[in-house]
C-alpha cells in the first residue's frame, strides 16, 4: 500500500474540506447562512465549478505522487445491481436513525419533518448534473482516495472514523439533519467500501440518493 505523506493529506483535505469549512463560516459571518442558498441553481453551479477545479488540480498532482484513479477499479455492469443494494442499506439506516430520534425526541423530530430548511430552488438540468457529478467527486474524496490514504497512516478503523467525520462536517450547515441523514448513510457507504474495496457501487447508491432526494425536495 502506498503511504500517503502528511503534507499530501493536508493539501487534499485543506483544498476540499478546508474550503467548505471556510465558506460556511464566511457565509455565517456575512449573515447569509449556506442553508439559505443550498440547492439553488447558483449554489449547485458554484459547487460543480469548484469540484471541477479541485479535481483538475489534485488528480494530476496525486498521480505524480503515485496515486491513480484506477485504484478504485474499473466500473462493471453488475455495479448497478450492487449499487441498488447499497442504496437500500442506506435507506434502511436512514429510516432507523430517524425512527430512533423520533422515539427519543418526538417534538424535535416533528418540527424537523415539517420544516423546509433549504429554501433555494434549482432547475432540473443542474439537479441532474449535480446528482451525477457530485457523488463521483465526493466518493473519490472520502473513500477512493481519502480512506485509503488515511488507512496508510492511521489504520483502517481510525481511517473509517475520520472519513465519516469529515463527510458529516461539510454538511454541518444542515444542522441536526446532518447527523440524522449524512451520518447513517456515510456509515453504510464507508463500511461497504472498507469491506469490498469497490467504489462504483457506492457511487451508484450516492447518485440514486441525490437524484431522489433533490427531486423530491424541488417538487415540494
Amino acid at each position: 500500500m502506498r503511504r500517503a505523506a502528511t503534507l499530501e493529506l493536508i493539501v487534499v483535505f485543506g483544498l476540499t474540506v478546508g474550503f467548505w469549512w471556510v465558506s460556511m463560516v464566511a457565509s455565517a459571518v456575512a449573515g447569509h447562512p449556506r442553508s439559505e442558498t443550498a440547492f439553488s441553481t447558483r449554489h449547485l453551479v458554484s459547487l460543480l465549478i469548484y469540484e471541477s477545479v479541485a479535481a483538475a488540480l489534485l488528480v494530476p498532482w496525486l498521480t505524480r505522487r503515485g496515486w491513480s484513479v484506477r485504484e478504485a477499479g474499473a466500473p462493471e455492469p453488475f455495479d448497478v445491481v450492487r449499487g441498488i443494494g447499497v442504496w437500500l442499506m442506506c435507506e434502511i439506516a436512514f429510516v432507523f436513525a430517524w425512527w430512533t430520534f423520533a422515539v427519543v425526541q418526538p417534538k424535535t423530530a416533528q418540527d424537523l419533518a415539517m420544516a423546509q430548511p433549504f429554501p433555494g430552488g434549482a432547475t432540473q438540468t443542474w439537479v441532474v448534473a449535480t446528482s451525477v457529478l457530485n457523488p463521483i467527486f465526493e466518493e473519490f474524496l472520502w473513500l477512493g482516495y481519502g480512506l485509503v490514504a488515511l488507512e496508510s497512516r492511521i489504520g483502517l478503523r481510525a481511517a473509517c472514523v475520520v472519513s465519516i467525520m469529515l463527510r458529516v462536517s461539510v454538511h454541518a450547515y444542515q444542522g441536526p439533519l446532518a447527523l440524522l441523514s449524512i451520518l447513517p448513510v456515510g456509515l453504510v457507504l464507508t463500511l461497504y467500501y472498507a469491506s469490498n474495496r469497490r467504489l462504483w457501487p457506492v457511487i451508484v447508491a450516492h447518485v440514486m440518493m441525490d437524484a431522489i432526494g433533490l427531486s423530491q425536495f424541488l417538487a415540494s
